[in-house]
């Protein structure tokens, strides 16, 4: 059996001829030789030879990205911790100064496209708003228990929430109103279908 040393598979790899390699991995081979010439290059002229997938923007590209996302936040009426964190989930980063300067030109695309869809809107509002329901709700068994005067006044919020949203129509992923009314209980709707019973 033939052993190739692992610290000459990277030369071996480059001098794999193009024409003799499957379609789809054509480009990838291409992008590698192109990345070889250029390490080389670094090294004999520079001294050092750093990756591409390795160096994050600079300064002027991080000022730059607050800059888009400032100006997207401020036209489109987003708040802009959502443009970043969409930024974080997409590039698998932490901060914003963590991107890859090559992925600064996907990310300034990433921006200018970025958009809410009006369903996703309507999903995460309907959602906080029962998830602050279960917490009034909480906070006034809360209240009740320790007979404090103030119960009444959490209990008429939850009632005038309740008249409100059943006033605007808001329904789940099912065609449910966010609340159902039956004496003696009251149930909670979520918007994925989950159900909660409040009394």
């Amino acid at each position: 059996m033939l052993c190739l040393p692992i610290h000459h598979l990277n030369g071996w790899l480059f001098g794999v001829d193009v024409s003799r390699v499957k379609a789809e991995i054509k480009d990838k081979l291409i992008t590698y030789k192109k990345e070889c010439y250029q390490a080389l290059f670094d090294y004999w002229n520079n001294g050092v030879a750093v990756s591409p997938r390795a160096i994050k923007i600079n300064d002027t590209q991080a000022y730059q990205i607050q800059k888009a996302i400032k100006q997207k936040c401020q036209y489109n009426k987003l708040h802009y911790q959502t443009l970043y964190h969409a930024i974080y989930n997409a590039f698998g980063v932490k901060s914003y100064k963590d991107i890859l300067a090559s992925d600064f030109d996907e990310v300034m695309s990433f921006i200018a496209e970025f958009g809410f869809h009006a369903d996703l809107i309507r999903e995460q509002l309907y959602d906080i708003i029962a998830e602050c329901t279960v917490h009034l709700h909480n906070y006034r068994e809360l209240l009740d228990k320790i007979k404090h005067p103030e119960v009444w006044i959490v209990g008429g919020a939850l009632r005038e929430l309740q008249i409100t949203i059943n006033r605007l129509g808001f329904v789940n992923s099912q065609g449910l109103p966010m609340f159902e009314s039956s004496t003696p209980l009251n149930r909670l709707n979520f918007y994925n279908g989950y159900r909660q019973e409040i009394y």
